[in-house]
C-alpha cells in the first residue's frame, strides 16, 4: 500500500509506502505520477521507505529509470528526497540517481524526514 498527501504549505507531495512493495509497485505509484494532471510542475517529492520492504531486483532498475525519464517530460524540475533505513534499497536509489541523466531532476537519499524536507525547501 502507498499512502500519498499533498502537503500545500511546504508544496511537497509526501509518499509513505507501507509493508512489501515491487517492480509492479513502484511503476505504478510513477505512472499514477504521471497522470496526475493537479501536481505543480515544479514538484518536490518526500518519499519514506523507513517501513517498507523493497522487493526488487538490480535487473528491475532500468524500468524504473525509464519510468522516471517518462515522468520527467510532463514536469519542469523534480526534486525527490527518498528516506531510506536499509543499505540495499539505499544502493539501489543512488545507482538510479546515477543514471538519470536530466539536469531537471535531483534526487538525494536521506535518513530523516527533517533533513529531506530541509533539502526540498531550502536547496
Amino acid at each position: 500500500m502507498i499512502n500519498l498527501s499533498f502537503d500545500y504549505q511546504e508544496n511537497i507531495l509526501n509518499v509513505k509506502p507501507l509493508g512489501s512493495i515491487n517492480l509492479v509497485d513502484i511503476l505504478n505509484g510513477y505512472e499514477n505520477l504521471i497522470n496526475n494532471k493537479s501536481l505543480p510542475k515544479e514538484l518536490k517529492i518526500l518519499v519514506d521507505y523507513r517501513e517498507t520492504v523493497i522487493n526488487i531486483s538490480e535487473d528491475e532498475l532500468p524500468f524504473i529509470i525509464e519510468k522516471v525519464e517518462i515522468l520527467l517530460e510532463n514536469f519542469i524540475s523534480i526534486k525527490q528526497a527518498i528516506i531510506h533505513d536499509n543499505p540495499k534499497s539505499t544502493a539501489f536509489a543512488m545507482l538510479i540517481s546515477l543514471h538519470i541523466k536530466s539536469e531537471k531532476y535531483r534526487l538525494q537519499i536521506f535518513s530523516t524526514i527533517e533533513s529531506a524536507k530541509r533539502w526540498l525547501i531550502f536547496n
